[in-house]
């Protein structure tokens, strides 16, 4: 894992949000209709209940995703993790 931060985001009131900055180099990223390069993961919010059962996996709520548009600007997308794909680049 290529984590470049990790602390508690300033603002959670819940145990369950972390502001985790994971590199995404080499994804794309697919959000509603668009495909971006994406260049990080940003702020986690977990279910306030997650799974104690070995195995188990627990999708997160909502993410936030640092990312690359068209014009080549840096944007960052907050919205329900299902909202969003990710894709290796394959060279």
């Amino acid at each position: 894992v290529n984590a470049f931060m990790l602390f508690p985001h300033p603002s959670r009131r819940q145990k369950s949000v972390w502001q985790i900055m994971f590199n995404l180099n080499g994804f794309k990223v697919i959000y509603k209709d668009k495909v971006l390069n994406a260049v990080a993961l940003g702020r986690i919010e977990m279910p306030d209940e997650v799974a104690k059962e070995n195995g188990t996996m627990v999708k997160a709520k909502s993410i936030e995703v640092l990312a690359i548009d068209g014009d080549g600007s840096i944007v960052s997308i907050f919205d329900e993790g299902r909202m969003f794909q990710f894709l290796p680049i394959i060279r």
